[in-house]
Order: C-alpha cells, then structure tokens, then sequence
C-alpha cells in the first residue's frame, strides 16, 4: 500500500477545556494524525482506522457517523436539555422514585442522543456498582463537576431529592441568565447584517450605473466619490472571491479560537473590558460565582471546595484566575472576603462586604443567594439600558452610511450640472 495514501482515523481525545470529545481526522499515518491533533491542543485517548473501528465496535457496513454524533460534533447537549433532565429528576425524586428509576424514566424518554447515550452509560455503571456520583463524573462533556459534586454532597447527605432539587434551580436560573444575554445580543447582530446587506447592494446594483454616467461625464470627481466608485468595483469583481475568503477566514478562525487558549484568552479579554457590553458581561461571572458558592455550599460542599468548583465552572479565565488566587489565601487561613480584596477591578466591593457580613454571622450560603439574586436583577437592567443604547446607534451609523454614499453620488452630479 502506498505509504502516502491519505486515509480516516477515529479518535477519542481530551480537548483544551478538558472535555472528551469524539472525532475523525485525515492523514497518512498514525504519527502524522496524532501530531496533527496535539498542534490543536487535544490530547488523544485512543486512535483507530476507521477499519479498526468498525471492527472493534461491530459497526459493520454502518456509517461512522453513529459513533461521531456522541462526540460533540454533530450533537451536543445545550443548557436547555440540561434544564429539561434536572427537572425531570428532581420532580421524580420528590415523588419517592429511586434514582436509578428515575434514570431509567428519562432515557425511555429522552429526545437528545448525546444525552440519551450519557444517561444509559451512567445507569450501566451503577448497575455494575459505581456510585451516582462517580457514574456521573465519567460524562465532563455534559455533567459538569459542579453538577457531579452536587450529586456527591447528595449521596453522603442522603438528600438525593434535595440536590437534584437546588441543581434544577440551578440550572434554570443559569439558563434564564445566559438566554437573557444571548437574546440581548439579537437585535443588535440582525440590525448590523440588514445595514451590511443594504450597502452591498447599493454598491453592486446602484452605483455600478451611477458610475457609467459619472465616467462618461469627464467631470473631475472628488476623492470621496473615487473612493466609492473603487469599493464599488472592487465588490462587482471580486465581490464573490471575497466572501469565499470570509467563510473560510472565519471557520478557520472559529476553529481556533475553540482550540487555541491564545484566541480564547483574547475572548475572555473582550468580554470584560469591551465598553459597551462589559458591564453585562461582568455582572454575569459575579452572578455565576455568587450562584455557585451558594448552591454548593447550600447542599453541603466546603467553602474551599465551592471556590475550587467554581473556579473551574466560571467560564472566564480573569475570573478563574481571581478564584485561584482567593482559595489559595482561604486555604491559608484568609476570609474570603478578604481575599477578594486583592480583586476590586473584576469583583464588585458589594459583593465583597454582603459575603464579609455572611462570615461575621456564619450564613454565607444565605448571603451569597440574595447577591445572586441582586446581581441578576442588575444584569436585567443592564441589558435594558444596552439595548436602548444600541438603537439609536445603530439607527444614526445606518443614517451616515446612506448619507456618506448619497453626498458622494450628488456631489459630482451637482458639479456635472453647474457646468452647463
């Protein structure tokens, strides 16, 4: 066989943020994908040919597809379906079902196959005698290890009902956030793509004739309109070439930037010092942190092992670093409030004298649940004021580009009509 000859391996591997993910990649070689793989910063777990594969799976004449889709590529389990399945569990805890039952339940039922797939292998395990807990934990592309130690706390507490009942809270309200933000963020992004639409078609359909008549004219035409009269032509000639090379651009960029902790440092970045939406963005990580130290510590977890959890649950990389820095001096006999002292610019200072109040009077969970609650009724406000910000913006930016276009088309005509 040509050595050369480029073929599909199926990998199970490790990627940056220390998920499993399923996948294939093309090469020659063994060596050549696993290289190919480690330059993205994923760490391989196993590599087949996909002959291999069938073969150890009895996949047969089946397309490989069926294993991909379980891997987070093709499915993938949202907030959403998290929402629906602690829910569900916890509303069947309640009625006195087993947990084991309530698994079972679930699965007949479940729509996700990703989730579907996770929840069978998890009542798998149990039933070959793992814990929930560590059942659980074999899924961190889906299950959290939040998630998974609120299970634990639940198991050695006894109180399975109850901390599937703080995690459906939990979920939910970490949902209704995130949506929130997200939903934010439509308008703006629609009103950005008509103003682009527009104006390419003013300059592939519009100016295109006015410029005909403009050069027939013989009239000196003023820097701006020559400007125009370029882009203009640029967009009716290479206009599809340069789209072609956005698309790829930006898949190769959106790749990177979920493998590459340089492209997601910068993101984490923009996030938080960007001026318009770095208030929201920042009251988001505070919300989630004060929700998760509650919750955690809420259900039983150690203050030193709500930090731990959180730091790596956060999603931001300034505040995992600010949570790292804190439970290293907590562990070292600091109150925490003290310890976010160090921290003012990323943590607000009443956030900080609401949890040194909870220190004083030994209810931090209970004081951490009204910050939450405090700081998601700001970020409410926030999105408000954000969103009543963004359209006159967007209003008087489409105003100035229709008006800049339209001055440097009269302006030569206006000139082309003084001179007769």
């Amino acid at each position: 066989m040509n050595q050369d000859k480029q073929q599909k391996f199926v990998f199970t591997a490790k990627d940056i943020n220390g998920r499993i993910v399923n996948g294939n990649v093309i090469a020659s070689t063994k060596e050549y994908a696993t290289k190919m793989l480690m330059e993205k910063d994923i760490e391989v777990i196993s590599l087949l040919t996909e002959k291999e594969f069938a073969s150890k799976n009895n996949f047969g004449n089946k397309d490989i597809s069926e294993f991909l889709r379980f891997g987070g590529i093709f499915d993938k389990v949202g907030m959403k379906d998290m929402v629906s399945f602690s829910k569900q569990m916890s509303t069947l805890l309640d009625a006195g079902v087993s947990v084991l039952k309530g698994l079972q339940l679930i699965s007949e039922e479940e729509k996700n196959p990703m989730m579907k797939k996770a929840i069978e292998n998890v009542i798998q395990n149990v039933k070959g005698g793992q814990s929930i807990s560590a059942a659980f934990s074999k899924h961190p592309e889906i299950f959290s290890d939040f998630y998974t130690n609120m299970i634990r706390s639940g198991e050695e507490s006894g109180k399975m009902a109850q901390s599937f009942a703080y995690l459906s809270d939990y979920v939910d309200r970490n949902y209704a956030l995130v949506s929130k933000v997200k939903n934010a963020m439509i308008y703006p992004s629609f009103v950005i793509i008509t103003f682009l639409a527009v104006m390419i078609l003013i300059f592939t359909m519009v100016i295109p004739n006015l410029a005909t008549i403009l050069n027939e004219s013989n009239v000196e035409l003023p820097v701006l309109t020559q400007v125009v009269l370029a882009i203009s032509e640029f967009l009716v000639n290479y206009g599809i070439y340069a789209l072609i090379f956005v698309c790829i651009f930006g898949t190769y960029s959106y790749i990177n930037f979920r493998s590459s902790k340089d492209w997601q440092e910068l993101g984490d970045y923009i996030k938080i010092n960007l001026p318009v939406i770095r208030p929201v963005f920042r009251m988001l990580f505070v919300t989630r942190i004060a929700d998760n130290i509650q919750t955690l510590i809420t259900s039983g977890v150690s203050l030193t092992k709500s930090i731990q959890i959180t730091s790596d649950v956060v999603g931001n990389r300034y505040y995992r670093d600010v949570l790292d820095s804190s439970l290293l001096d907590v562990k070292a006999g600091v109150p925490f409030s003290k310890a976010l002292e160090k921290h003012k610019d990323l943590i607000p200072s009443s956030l900080i004298q609401m949890l040194r109040i909870g220190e004083e009077t030994g209810e931090i969970g209970k004081l951490m649940g009204n910050i939450a609650k405090y700081f998601q009724r700001e970020i409410n406000a926030k999105i408000d004021v954000m969103v009543g910000m963004i359209e006159p913006i967007m209003i008087v930016a489409l105003g100035l580009g229709v008006g800049v276009l339209l001055v440097s088309v009269l302006m030569p005509i206006y000139n082309l009509a003084g001179s007769f």
